[in-house]
């Protein structure tokens, strides 16, 4: 999960009154969640696809710069705190669900036994559960 909450203004720091929850939150399917953690942390039998993590890893700078696009609007009091927290988990939502979407392109390949038990060789995707699981919250 992912928490986002300052924002810089020059030398000085304007702290944000509302932070937003990404991932996986509370009221979930027990099972996609334990699925999503075996997958981002890896387990003796499931080997490590993180998705989550890496997200945030690889779009760093593309994250910092869509919150710095729209932070002069929250300073200035012409965009809510709550609305730059939803626009910023949004965006930052799509990125982990593209992540999970593309996942065959990056992600170590499912075992052979995985792929006659699924189906088909999509890494991180068996019903789509865990994508439309990932969910936002502004406190």
């Amino acid at each position: 999960m992912f928490k986002a909450s300052v924002i810089e203004k020059k030398h000085k720091k304007f702290y944000m009154r509302k932070t937003v929850d990404i991932g996986f939150l509370q009221g979930i399917d027990p099972d996609v969640i334990l699925r999503a953690a075996e997958n981002e942390y890896g387990t003796n039998k499931v080997p490590e696809r993180s998705f989550m993590r890496s997200t945030f890893d690889l779009n760093k700078r593309k994250i910092t710069k869509f919150a710095r696009a729209m932070a002069p609007s929250v300073i200035a009091d012409k965009m809510s705190q709550t609305v730059f927290m939803e626009k910023l988990g949004r965006f930052v939502k799509e990125l982990i669900e593209n992540r999970i979407s593309t996942a065959k392109s990056w992600a170590q390949p499912l075992a052979n036994i995985t792929i006659r038990k699924k189906g088909h060789d999509r890494p991180l995707i068996e019903t789509y559960a865990m994508i439309t699981s990932i969910k936002i919250r502004v406190k």
